[in-house]
């Protein structure tokens, strides 16, 4: 089903975003899309929003429900039968696995606000009945990305979704039949020949009331078919499962069902006993089934989030927490995808904030030589290492780093990890530059770290963190530059190519046009944009150098970084805002204003690197139009302007104008939206009032603004009008360049009569109704 979208103004995809869905939505055969999809190992997480995903979810929403019940059947959207045999092995089940998987990993980059758009939930709820173990994992693998944020289905549906959802993870205990219970390590790992025979067979058991007996009984009579169904509990028993037959799991389960009469309630859980006893003998298919159950259990805990104790698999299992552990960190024997899917549970459970003490007190997190801490170190120095192999553990790492990101959000779990020693180890991760892929990850938790536990400033203090994080930010603008400066080489090299081309031509033939060549422009504006990996690591490198200013204790800190490279570093960046983005432009904006009133004293110092120059450099020429960007331009001059020497730099640099003038300029229009413009008006008015040496500037700043505005008026077929008194003038038109109506009026002239015949009456009122 098409999703529908929101009528809202979106901000530009990043550029790796846009290049994945161009490259989705240029492919017009399943060869061509399943090729682009197997070659999607990753996406960014950019934190995009889901709208901007609208046509790729719409082209994988036709491919899925090509072979699932249409939605609108609610009997066969919920019917296991109705799905028998959805997809034929081959090419289209490869492509629609790849679909779910490529899914997951978009949904996972999004950011959550609109994740509930997604409208495929009954195709998925359809795919777990299906004989294929890949589509059942790449609709868990879905569901689990959607995860709390997820749209609700209609009453029967959502039922019937969260009773597959448990069975799917529950226990095996109760589908094989083992006669005692097993660890989930042995499940992963053991051969077939360590467990009972009991787990060759298939047993299971049903209750089939009168009236479900009855009318079996009737409906087998109207085939033809002399069976009679006594009601009570039936036992259905086929030893040796896998030997015994060549069936489908879709196919004996149809048969099962005719012959045993299974009620409908029943029909999905026999079939997961099916498949289940199918799989067992072969480790690589029972280790699928097992990371299934990981998956549900996932999924489930993160629908059921409010009653998450009294879901049915802890119930039946109490040491589930622990087993988890075991499993996924005990030993790296198991293979690195049920790890992972193990992991994911664990970071289910913490986010539910049911089982956070459990999970803590389980992993050993209080302990400098705890599991969880002694885990997190050797992943580090494996990460620091040149190994060969390591790109391997990735996703194992990643999910690694994810629950410590959750367990730092909770003040007990910040308090245990600051005292098993997180902070060095993770510091030791944002010095290297072979870790770069975690670096912005890690700095993310530190940032967490020190904003949750107090009692960690003291450990980042002692461990030089401000010290480590200003210089790998500065590594980073500095690898950066040197890209710059090859772009801007790289263009002027083109234009002077431009240019003599263009000049040889008019030697040839004077008067002949020379065509534009836009393949150098087109490479330029593609090269131009910093990678997204690089500017999330220097945001979250900035965040948390803004946040530690603001804490008394690491003042030294901050004062040793003014006479260090970091100034440089920031005036690379706000003279290069095209290629940083705003976002970095403004952190940049908002540290020196922190810095400034913070340390007054070393505004000069700062002055002299240079790095205010560049701000009113910028503000003068052109900043980044964004309304965050804009909203901090009066605090950056106000901040700047704290000693004669800024102040007198503000002035001859003119920069009350210029920042004034940005109301007039079209290309800010979309930043004065709603009340922006109110609150630009209201930080200059404080501005003015804290700098009255600025007050002249100002007024005459908001001159140039009117005038600006009646000459722009002027020049466009606008109707101008003024009425007796020449204190107002009313212009009345639509200005394409602002891309809005512009209307001054005389209140007076409007409280007028309506009813006036003149043509410069209504036009007035029309215009004052319009404003």
């Amino acid at each position: 089903m098409k999703i529908k979208r929101i009528p809202r103004r979106l901000p530009e995809p990043a550029e790796s975003t846009r290049d994945i869905i161009n490259s989705i939505l240029a492919c017009n055969t399943d060869a061509e899309l399943l090729k682009a999809l197997t070659s999607i190992a990753d996406v960014p997480k950019c934190k995009d929003d889901f709208c901007h995903w609208i046509d790729v979810f719409d082209k994988f929403d036709a491919i899925i429900e090509t072979g699932v019940p249409h939605t609108d059947d609610k009997d066969a959207a919920t019917r296991p039968l109705a799905v028998i045999d959805i997809y034929e092995p081959g090419e289209r089940l490869a492509l629609v696995t790849e679909v779910l998987r490529v899914s997951a990993l978009i949904l996972d980059s999004c950011a959550s606000r609109n994740l509930g758009l997604y409208n495929s939930q009954n195709a998925l709820m359809c795919m777990l009945c299906c004989d294929s173990l890949a589509l059942v994992t790449g609709a868990l693998e879905v569901l689990v990305a959607l995860g709390r944020h997820r749209r609700h289905l209609e009453a029967q549906r959502e039922k019937e979704f969260l009773f597959r959802l448990t069975v799917c993870a529950q226990t095996w205990s109760g589908l094989v039949k083992t006669g005692q219970s097993f660890t989930l390590e042995q499940y992963a790992l053991d051969d077939v020949d360590k467990f009972p025979e009991t787990v060759r067979n298939l047993k299971f058991e049903f209750y089939l009331s009168a009236t479900e007996a009855a009318a079996a009984t009737e409906a087998a009579a109207k085939q033809g078919s002399t069976a009679t169904f006594k009601p009570g509990v039936t036992t259905i028993l086929i030893k040796n499962l896998r030997e015994s037959t060549s069936e489908t799991v879709m196919q004996l389960l149809r048969r099962l069902v005719a012959e045993y009469a299974v009620p409908y309630n029943h029909q999905f859980e026999l079939g997961s006993a099916i498949k289940l006893v199918q799989c067992f003998p072969s480790l690589a298919e029972r280790q699928q089934c097992l990371r299934i159950r990981l998956l549900a259990m996932s999924a489930l805990v993160l629908v059921r989030a409010e009653d998450v104790t009294l879901l049915h698999i802890f119930r039946h299992d109490p040491n589930v927490v622990t087993d988890l552990i075991n499993m996924s960190m005990g030993s790296d024997k198991a293979p690195v995808l049920l790890r992972c899917a193990g992991i994911r549970v664990l970071q289910a459970l913490v986010q539910t904030q049911m089982t956070v003490t459990q999970v803590l007190k389980d992993l050993g997190c209080s302990s400098k030589h705890g599991l969880f801490p002694t885990l997190l170190r050797t992943s580090v120095d494996k990460l620091l290492s040149n190994d060969a192999d390591q790109a391997a553990s990735y996703p194992f790492i990643t999910n690694l780093f994810t629950l410590a990101q959750l367990l730092v959000s909770y003040q007990t779990g910040c308090a245990e990890l600051v005292a098993a020693g997180l902070p060095q180890t993770l510091l030791a991760v944002i010095k290297s530059v072979t870790a770069r892929k975690f670096a912005t990850r890690t700095a993310r938790i530190l940032d967490l770290v020190f904003e949750t536990c107090r009692d960690s400033h003291a450990f980042l203090l002692e461990s030089r963190a401000v010290a480590v994080f200003a210089d790998r930010f500065c590594q980073e603008i500095a690898e950066a530059e040197k890209v710059i400066q090859a772009q801007q080489q790289q263009a002027q090299e083109a234009q002077q190519g431009d240019a003599s081309s263009s000049a040889a031509m008019e030697v040839e033939e004077p008067g002949a046009k020379v065509p534009v060549s836009t393949s150098t422009t087109s490479t330029n504006d593609k090269a131009s944009a910093c990678p997204t990996d690089k500017k999330s690591l220097l945001k979250a490198l900035l965040r948390f150098l803004l946040m530690v200013m603001r804490e008394p204790l690491f003042s030294p800190s901050i004062r040793s970084l003014v006479e260090g490279a970091l100034p440089r570093a920031l005036e690379v960046l706000v003279r290069n805002y095209a290629y940083f983005g705003s976002t970095l432009w403004s952190l940049a904006a908002k540290w020196v204003v922190e810095f400034c009133n913070s340390e007054p004293n070393l505004l000069m110092v700062l002055q002299d690197s240079g790095l205010p120059g560049a701000f009113l450099e910028v503000i003068g020429q052109s900043v980044p139009p964004s309304t965050e960007v804009v909203l901090q331009l009066p605090h950056v001059v106000a901040a700047l302007a704290l000693n004669e020497r800024g102040l007198q730099a503000v002035r001859d640099a003119n920069t009350i104008k210029h920042m004034i003038m940005l109301l007039a300029d079209p290309r800010y229009s979309s930043c004065f939206a709603g009340g922006n413009a109110g609150s630009l008006g209201v930080y200059v008015d404080e501005l003015l009032r804290h700098q009255p040496t600025l007050r002249e500037a100002g007024v005459d700043a908001i001159l140039a603004l009117f005038a600006n505005l009646l000459e722009t008026a002027r020049q466009n077929p606008l109707l101008i009008s003024f009425n007796n008194s020449d204190s107002f003038l009313r212009i009345r038109g639509h200005n394409p360049d602002f891309g809005c109506d512009i209307a001054y009026w005389d209140p007076e002239v409007e409280a007028g009569p309506a009813t006036s015949s003149s043509p410069d009456a209504a036009d007035g009122a029309g215009a004052g109704a319009g404003a």
